[in-house]
């Protein structure tokens, strides 16, 4: 009797599955996230999914760092049209013309220094829309030393 060698099936709250196109596999080096396609599911390990709660090392979750930006905005008294928080490539954060405020999501992955001048930096275009003595001067009032973070 041939024996069919199957993977037993994960217990349901290991991972997290949604309805969604048929995706193609990709290999991404040194990514952390799993996919894998199942029919027209995609099922991500639940081990990649950002923890819901703040940990004791300053990361956030999505409604503290929302909070975060309130906090500034009523600070600054920048009062942007948008804020949105999607995965960035090459930028921390961004604004348009428009108002649009965009903040990358792997901010939340990092301390409260550096996400506080990431969110004041982008605050305070809805003030000044360049990067002149006026836009340094005000980033200096509200974070001290933000120097140390030019280059990250």
């Amino acid at each position: 009797m041939a024996r069919e060698c199957r993977r037993p099936a994960r217990p349901q709250d290991q991972t997290l599955q949604s309805t969604v196109a048929p995706v193609r596999r990709r290999q991404i080096a040194g990514s952390r996230r799993r996919l894998a396609e199942v029919g027209t599911k995609m099922t991500v390990e639940k081990k990649a999914v950002p923890e819901k709660s703040k940990s004791a090392q300053g990361r956030y979750t999505e409604a503290a760092f929302r909070a975060r930006v309130r906090y500034w905005t009523d600070k600054i008294g920048a009062r942007p049209k948008e804020i949105h928080l999607r995965a960035m490539t090459h930028k921390w954060g961004s604004f348009s013309t428009q108002g649009r405020v965009t903040f990358d999501t792997s901010l939340l992955q990092r301390d409260r220094a550096f996400t506080d001048f990431v969110i004041v930096h982008e605050l305070l275009h809805c003030l000044v829309p360049n990067h002149g003595r006026l836009f340094k001067s005000l980033l200096s009032a509200y974070v001290p030393g933000w120097e140390r973070f030019k280059k990250l």
